[in-house]
């Protein structure tokens, strides 16, 4: 299993916790490492779980990707407390986003979340990153935002 790529790791790894049909699925970034057309086809493998077996998949995930339309119900955690849960269909802010035209909604609005929770601290816990003479910011694998520090 050394010699595979990522990729085909993850893809033994899930056919792994897949063989076996369970009634809840908890699923925190399963589809990194995947391919667009391996994505694709777990995501709706875990739909089909959902609609026929009845099945109940909490899916934590930072790829956005082929989600339009596929979540039941939205959970909302912010430090260990949950912001918000209810059926997708009444976050109002995301039918906003789709009326307004924005491409990408489920992005929009996570993301708009993200940095309301950072902007409504006193203490912004914004992470500062140096960059380069000519404005290039290093990629350190941070987790953003960043306030970056040009001279």
């Amino acid at each position: 299993i050394n010699s595979i790529s990522d990729g085909q790791r993850r893809r033994c790894q899930l056919l792994e916790l897949l063989a076996t049909p369970r009634t809840l699925y908890l699923m925190d970034e399963i589809t990194s490492d995947l391919d667009l057309f391996a994505r694709e086809g777990i995501l709706n493998f875990m739909k089909v779980e959902c609609e026929q077996r009845g099945a109940t998949i909490f899916y934590c995930t930072h790829i956005f990707d082929h989600l339009e339309g596929w979540a039941t119900h939205l959970l909302h955690m912010s430090q260990t407390q949950v912001v918000k849960y209810c059926d997708f269909a009444e976050v109002q802010e995301y039918k906003d986003l789709v009326d307004g035209g924005d491409p990408t909604p489920l992005y929009s609005l996570v993301r708009g979340w993200i940095y309301g929770e950072y902007e409504a601290h006193t203490e912004k816990p914004w992470r500062k990153v140096g960059c380069s003479a000519d404005g290039r910011i290093p990629n350190l694998g941070l987790a953003g935002p960043f306030q970056t520090i040009c001279a």
